[in-house]
C-alpha cells in the first residue's frame, strides 16, 4: 500500500487491496515539503498551491478507521506540525494537535516503525536558547505495542519535540523491543547533554525501569559517551537484556583522535557482561574500544548466545577485534551460536611476504588496528632472523580452528568484515588490485583495495589445520581473510561447505550477511 496524507501535501491515497477499515498492516510514505512563504510549498524546483487545512489528517482518519491494525510503518521524515499556529520565527505556540496521529494509534497496534519526526520547519533545534521548548502531550497507554523502531535521519537535519521519545516509551507498558536514535555526540559537536536532546541516559534508564518492565531488546543508533551507554545497559532492563545492537554513527569517518570517552568502551562492556546470562544477540557496529579480552569473556559466559557481530559498517570506521591469543585461552560456552562475525587477529604469518600481503602504502591504515609495535613485530617475523616458525603459527591457528569447530550450529562465519579504503596516490601503486570507489563525502580521490589480505589472519589452508571445520555443516555464509584459492582447499570446501555463499560476492559485506538480529522489524539487520 502507498499512502500520501493531504496534511503533508499529498492529494490522495490508494490501497493495493481491500477496504481500509479491514487493514491489519500498512506502510505510509508522507510527502516531503518545505514551506516557502504563505500559501505555497516548495518541492525541489517547482511550487504547488498549499491545500486547505483539513479538519483531520487523513492519516489520523485512517488510523481511527482501523482499530485492528497491528503493524504501522512510516517512511520518510514525518512533519508533526504543519498547518499549526506558529510565531514569527516559525516556532510552535499551539501544540494541541501536533501529535494527533500518535494519539490516534489503535489499541491493537503491536509494532510501530518510523523515521525520526520533524518538529521545526526551519531545521532549528527545539529548546535552543531564545527558542521556546516544545513537548508532546501525555499519550494514552497502548498496551499491545511491543516494538518501537525509530530510524535516524542522517546528518541530523531534523529534530523532534523535546520529550517525544520519553512520552512514547511511557505509553508502551508492554514494550519489548526499542530502537532509539542518539544525536548529541562529543565526537561530532560540542554538547553538554551528550545524549538524546534534553534527556540524559539515566533518565531513559529510569523510564525503562518504571514504564517498560518487559523491555529486553535495545538498539541504539548513533554514538554517545561510554558512561551513557553503560548507564542504559546497566539498569535499563528489569528482566535482563536479551538483544543489544549498537548501530551506526551519524557521521562518516573514524572518531576524532582528540575525543575521549566517546564510544562504546570498557564501562559499557562491563555493564553488558553483567547480562551474560540472558544475552541472545549482541551486535557491535564500529565499537573499536571494546577490548579483545572482553569479547572472549562474553563468549565464555553467555551460554545462550545465538549471534555475535563485531563489525565495521564503513571502510574508514573501526571495529573491535578478537586476539587469537585471547580466543584460545579458554573454551567458549555458547555452543548454540548461529552467527559469528568478528576479525581474528595477531596470528603470526611468516609464510607471507610484504610484496603481496601488505604493501608499504597500507601500513598507515593497518596501524589503526594494531599500532606501530605490531607492525614492528610483524616485520621482524618476516625477517630472516624472525623467531616465529611456520609450525608455531600453525599451532596457534589449530587452536583457533578447534574453538570454531565446536560451533556446529553455525550458519554464518565472517572473519573478514570489510574492504580497505585508502587515499589515492598519483604515482602508480603496485600490489593488490585497485578500483575506483563511490564518490562519498565529496572526495574524488579514494580508491578501494580488493584482495588486500589480512596479514595476521587465519591462512585457511588444510596444512594449518582448517580441516576440523568440516563439522560446520550448517554454514550458509562465509567471509574469510583468504579466498581458498588452491585446488586442494577448493575441493575441500565443495565437499564440506556445498551450500555456503562467499560474502565477497556482494558489493558490500553489510548488504549480504547482517540478517535481522531481532525477528521484527527485518530492516534492523540492514541498518
Amino acid at each position: 500500500m502507498y499512502f500520501s496524507d493531504p496534511m503533508f501535501g499529498g492529494k490522495d491515497w490508494k490501497l493495493d487491496q481491500g477496504r481500509p477499515e479491514f487493514l491489519t498492516s500498512f506502510e505510509i510514505c508522507p510527502w516531503f515539503f518545505d514551506q516557502d512563504g504563505e500559501g505555497e510549498w516548495t518541492t525541489g524546483l517547482s511550487r504547488a498551491p498549499l491545500p486547505p487545512p483539513p479538519v483531520k489528517s487523513a492519516l489520523v482518519q485512517l488510523l481511527q478507521q482501523n482499530q485492528n491494525l497491528k503493524t504501522l510503518t512510516l517512511f520518510g521524515t514525518v512533519n508533526l506540525h504543519q498547518y499549526e499556529k506558529s510565531d514569527a520565527n516559525g516556532c510552535i505556540v499551539d501544540p494541541s494537535i501536533v501529535n494527533s496521529w500518535l494519539e490516534a494509534l489503535p489499541e491493537s497496534l503491536e509494532a510501530l516503525s518510523m523515521d525520526t519526526p520533524w518538529s521545526n520547519p526551519e531545521n532549528q533545534r527545539v529548546g535552543e536558547r531564545e527558542r521556546p521548548t516544545f513537548s508532546v502531550p501525555v499519550l494514552r497507554k497502548v498496551h499491545t505495542l511491543n516494538l518501537v523502531s525509530a530510524r535516524c535521519p542522517y546528518f541530523r537535519q531534523y529534530d523532534e519535540p523535546t520529550n517525544f521519545y520519553a512520552e512514547l516509551i511511557r505509553a508502551c507498558p508492554n514494550l519489548e523491543t526499542l530502537r532509539l536514535p542518539v544525536y548529541n555526540s562529543p565526537a561530532t559537536r560540542d554538547s553538554t547533554t551528550g545524549f538524546t536532546w534534553d534527556w540524559e541516559a539515566q533518565d531513559y534508564a529510569r523510564i525503562f525501569q518504571e514504564s517498560c518492565p518487559k523491555l529486553t531488546a535495545l538498539c541504539i543508533d548513533g554514538q554517545t559517551s561510554d558512561d551513557h551507554f553503560a548507564q542504559l545497559l546497566g539498569s535499563g532492563s528489569r528482566l535482563g537484556w536479551k538483544s543489544i545492537k549498537i548501530g551506526d554513527r551519524f557521521y562518516p569517518g573514524p572518531a576524532r583522535e582528540s575525543s575521549v570517552n566517546i564510544d562504546f568502551g570498557p564501562l559499557s562492556t562491563e555493564a553488558l557482561l553483567k547480562h551474560a546470562g540472558t544475552l541472545l544477540n549482541v551486535r557491535l557496529h564500529n565499537c573499536s574500544k571494546v577490548p579483545s579480552a572482553a569479547i572472549q569473556q562474553l563468549l565464555c559466559t553467555a551460554f545462550q548466545l545465538r549471534s555475535f557481530h563485531s563489525v565495521s559498517t564503513g571502510s574508514t570506521l573501526q571495529e573491535a577485534t578478537l586476539d587469537a591469543r585471547d580466543m584460545t585461552g579458554s573454551e567458549w560456552v555458547c555452543e548454540g551460536l548461529e552467527s559469528f562475525a568478528c576479525r581474528i587477529t595477531h596470528i603470526p604469518r611468516p609464510d607471507l611476504g610484504l610484496k603481496w600481503a601488505v604493501e608499504s602504502y597500507s601500513w598507515d591504515l593497518y596501524n589503526r588496528y594494531h599500532g606501530p609495535s605490531f607492525k614492528a613485530s610483524y616485520l621482524e617475523s618476516l625477517s630472516s632472523g624472525g623467531t616465529c616458525t611456520s609450525e608455531e603459527s600453525w599451532s596457534l591457528q589449530r587452536r583457533v580452528y578447534n574453538q570454531l569447530a565446536r560451533l556446529v550450529r553455525l550458519r554464518e562465519l565472517i572473519l573478514e568484515t570489510k574492504r580497505y579504503t585508502i587515499p589515492y596516490q598519483d604515482d602508480l601503486i603496485p600490489g593488490p588490485t585497485v578500483v575506483q570507489s563511490d564518490n562519498w563525502m565529496d572526495f574524488e580521490s579514494w580508491i578501494e583495495i580488493q584482495n588486500c589480505f589480512q596479514p595476521d589472519g587465519l591462512s585457511m589452508t588444510l596444512a594449518s589445520g582448517m580441516g576440523v571445520l568440516k563439522e560446520l555443516k550448517a554454514l550458509k555464509l562465509i567471509g574469510l581473510p583468504y579466498g581458498l584459492d588452491r585446488e586442494e582447499e577448493q575441493a575441500w570446501r565443495k565437499e564440506h561447505w556445498p551450500k555456503a555463499i562467499d560474502a565477497s560476492a556482494y558489493k558490500r559485506l553489510e548488504d549480504s550477511c547482517w540478517a535481522s538480529m531481532f525477528d521484527p522489524p527485518k530492516e534492523w539487520g540492514t541498518l
